[in-house]
């Protein structure tokens, strides 16, 4: 059903909306500077200059209504995919498990370790976060640790990406992936919103439209244009949809994590020295974190493995050296009596009575 063109679009609650951001918007403006001359009197000089100023970019909270018409969506387009005669990923991965799987045992083992230490890392920070600490040292050490948790889990999520790649190329050409990549976009399309300074400020929707095709339109229109601003905030909407899709990221703190590398991303091309710099900063810094936090966990196992742990009452003695200390020499007991040793150091030789 179409939507009525002329609704005033209200601004929102904040709650509104899944994560907002700013990107940079260049343009020429004709600025006028008023100076004196040697006689004192006022000279006004116009000319263009340019102006940068920040765009607000919002990105939407779908309610049911919206995630029901994505469902409906992928799921035409997932038919339409069949209907061209590409095949669905379950039955391509009915034919790898029966040749073995798409990896091998050993890439299969590291997968799973991976996924069992990014579970571990996940409870131990959520433990962290909850923790209520007194500022200083102690706030400090969990800030640190937590630190070095997060960067950990974006290596274990790096090293996933490649097993997760490498299976996404066995499925590239299947019907669900064609359908995935249709939703996504769609998602890109409905989701993003910017403050339009030319509609008074309002919140407006980035891709114009009611339907799918005039906002798919309005997009392959902001492409041919190639506005330096519309391209930086249009990469951003895809990097965050596509995070929130997979389920990746849906809190304001998630959406900020993935942010810090987008931008390492964007920036590279146009300073790609000072880019370098930064991200080797950053990762030195949870290096240093992540090394803390190792170093704890050494010192911890350290303490517990110690032999000067006080021992509980009645637990045995390391079975090493069983001779008690005051145990009788071994030449009193009678085992030694009818055993032969050989003869001390400067001990003379008795002769056998019987002989």
């Amino acid at each position: 059903m179409p939507k009525n063109k002329n609704k005033k679009i209200t601004k929102a609650k904040p709650t509104k909306w899944l994560y907002t951001f700013e990107v940079n918007k260049t343009s020429f403006e004709k600025v006028t500077h008023t100076s004196k001359d040697e006689e004192g009197n006022e000279v006004s000089v116009t000319k263009e200059e340019e102006v940068t100023k920040p765009l607000e970019c919002y990105l939407l909270r779908p309610k049911r209504r919206v995630i029901d018409e994505a469902e409906l969506f992928y799921g035409v387009e997932l038919a339409r995919g069949v209907k061209a005669g590409l095949l669905t990923k379950s039955l391509i991965n009915k034919r790898y498990t029966e040749d073995g799987g798409i990896f091998s045992k050993a890439e299969q083992e590291q997968y799973s370790a991976l996924q069992l230490k990014l579970l571990r890392n996940e409870k131990e920070l959520q433990q962290l976060e909850i923790k209520e600490v007194k500022e200083g040292p102690e706030k400090q050490k969990r800030d640190q640790k937590a630190s070095g948790l997060l960067f950990e889990m974006t290596e274990i999520r790096n090293k996933m990406q490649d097993f997760e790649s490498l299976r996404e190329a066995v499925f590239d050409q299947t019907a669900d992936s064609r359908a995935k990549n249709k939703v996504v976009l769609w998602w890109v399309l409905n989701l993003s919103y910017i403050k339009d300074e030319l509609e008074g400020g309002e919140i407006v929707p980035l891709f114009k439209g009611d339907t799918y095709e005039e906002k798919l339109n309005s997009y392959d229109n902001y492409e041919e244009l190639d506005l330096e601003h519309i391209n930086i905030a249009m990469k951003n909407f895809a990097y965050f949809t596509s995070f929130w899709y997979n389920g990746q990221a849906s809190t304001r703190e998630e959406f900020d994590r993935v942010k810090v590398f987008l931008d390492i991303d964007f920036n590279a091309s146009s300073n790609p020295e000072e880019t370098e710099k930064k991200a080797k900063e950053k990762e030195v810094e949870a290096q240093e974190a992540l090394k803390d936090v190792e170093e704890a966990e050494e010192a911890e196992d350290k303490v517990l493995n110690s032999e000067d742990i006080i021992k509980p009452e009645g637990s045995s003695e390391p079975q090493n050296n069983p001779e008690p200390e005051n145990a009788p020499e071994a030449e009193n007991t009678p085992e030694a009596e009818n055993t032969p040793e050989a003869p001390e150091e400067n001990s003379e030789l008795k002769p056998d009575e019987n002989q």
